[in-house]
């Protein structure tokens, strides 16, 4: 009897420590390293940590541009990850753990310790680390913000981390993601507003920084090595209408040796921008549009054998009569037509016979054999780019200035799409 007492007792203590075992709270995931620190877009990464068994969720975060990469679970203390599509060579990712029990972010050796009020010309530093004292009136980089922090989150900023006592402000007119514990205390600029239902609240038991964790350095993505077979032509764009920091993919064809992509929005007062890049195969390219870039889009896509500017249907068809188009993204000029004072237009495609001026408000233009155009660069000539076909009649005036850019091309072609080739963002 006293045996089977003993038994017992052993069985029942064996099962309370069992239990108290599952009740304790799990720790939050840690970031030791990531081997390789550098690499292109989909480099196969080595996360070494502790407690990331768990993982849900891996993101990196440059800027205000987050994307979640992909991961497999080889221990406890390692993740085998993929890096995500980050095209411009130079770009440093922060990297953010999210497993079942918490959140980590990698914090930097370059942090920017905030235990004081910030002054606004510091507040562009890449990572800010606000602890208790320190106040930040408005964050361009990621914050992670202490018990007794206070920051402003900004459209600028892709992630904030609040852990509990932490403040974090202006949540109606931020966009990413916020990592908080129960007890952080979350903002909106007046208390009548609610946040921005673009925010994605994510509420984790514990918010931790891995110190000493640099960024991932992205470099130019890898190339196929096959020569181009013609000119390109796009298709189709996806997604139809992307939100800022998403990746468009072309359809299409002669995207092979691809060399150049440039990008014009409807908000865009400085001209065309070069977006970065990755070839997947000669009939399929992905575009990372810079940062800045919204509403309706031009897009410009070259190769050895030609350039090609994609437009939308909707806006392209509307903006384009014979007698006298509207304002548009890309006005056709065709033949016998001389203008000289823009109609507004960011695009002008000049046809075999037409003529134009710079002095129109135009940011790209491009002329066909046959067409003319005058660089007089007297009341326009502010930094256009002019793509031109062999054959066309390019003339620069004295007091140009060499204030355009000319790429003289082999061929020239308009793509328009069915797609509305919309950037929405604030």
């Amino acid at each position: 009897m006293l045996q089977c007492t003993a038994e017992f007792t052993a069985i029942f203590v064996s099962l309370c420590a069992g239990m108290l075992a599952a009740a304790e709270p799990k720790p939050a995931p840690e970031i030791y390293s990531l081997v390789p620190n550098t690499g292109p877009a989909g480099q196969a990464i080595a996360l070494r940590g502790a407690e990331l068994q768990a993982a849900r969720h891996i993101y990196f975060c440059a800027g205000r541009i987050v994307r979640e990469a992909k991961f497999k679970v080889i221990s406890a203390g390692e993740l085998q990850v993929t890096a995500p599509p980050f095209f411009h060579p130079g770009v440093a990712a922060t990297v953010v753990v999210q497993t079942a029990y918490g959140a980590t972010i990698g914090i930097p050796a370059s942090v920017l310790k905030v235990d004081r009020v910030l002054p606004q010309g510091q507040n562009a530093a890449a990572f800010l680390h606000v602890v208790d004292g320190g106040v930040v009136s408005a964050s361009r980089g990621l914050l992670l913000v202490e018990d007794g922090g206070t920051a402003k989150a900004t459209y600028a900023s892709g992630i904030c981390c609040v852990k509990d006592g932490g403040t974090i402000s202006n949540l109606d007119h931020y966009f990413g993601l916020l990592f908080y514990e129960s007890k952080a205390i979350l903002q909106t600029s007046r208390d009548v507003l609610p946040i921005n239902p673009a925010v994605r609240l994510i509420q984790v038991r514990q918010v931790t920084g891995s110190a000493g964790v640099d960024p991932y350095i992205y470099q130019t993505p890898d190339r196929p090595g096959d020569a181009a077979r013609a000119a390109p032509h796009v298709n189709s764009v996806r997604p139809a209408q992307a939100k800022v920091g998403e990746l468009l993919t072309l359809d299409g064809s002669g995207f092979l040796e691809t060399t150049e992509v440039s990008v014009i929005g409807d908000r865009d007062f400085l001209g065309n921008k070069l977006a970065a890049f990755r070839i997947v195969s000669d009939s399929q390219l992905e575009i990372d549009l810079p940062e800045a870039t919204r509403g309706y889009l031009l897009l410009t896509i070259s190769n050895p054998k030609g350039t090609t500017v994609a437009v939308s249907r909707d806006e392209f068809d509307g903006n384009n009569r014979k007698d006298r188009p509207i304002d548009g993204p890309l006005e056709v000029v065709k033949a016998k037509i001389i203008i000289e004072n823009g109609t507004g237009s960011r695009g002008y495609f000049i046809e075999k016979g037409a003529t134009v001026a710079d002095n129109c408000a135009g940011y790209v233009f491009f002329v066909n054999k046959g067409g003319r155009m005058f660089l007089r660069g007297d009341r326009g000539g502010h930094g256009q780019s002019v793509f031109y076909e062999s054959g066309a009649d390019i003339v620069r005036a004295a007091q140009n200035g060499g204030r355009h850019t000319l790429h003289e091309v082999e061929s020239l072609s308009m793509s328009v799409v069915a797609s509305p080739l919309e950037i929405l963002g604030p």
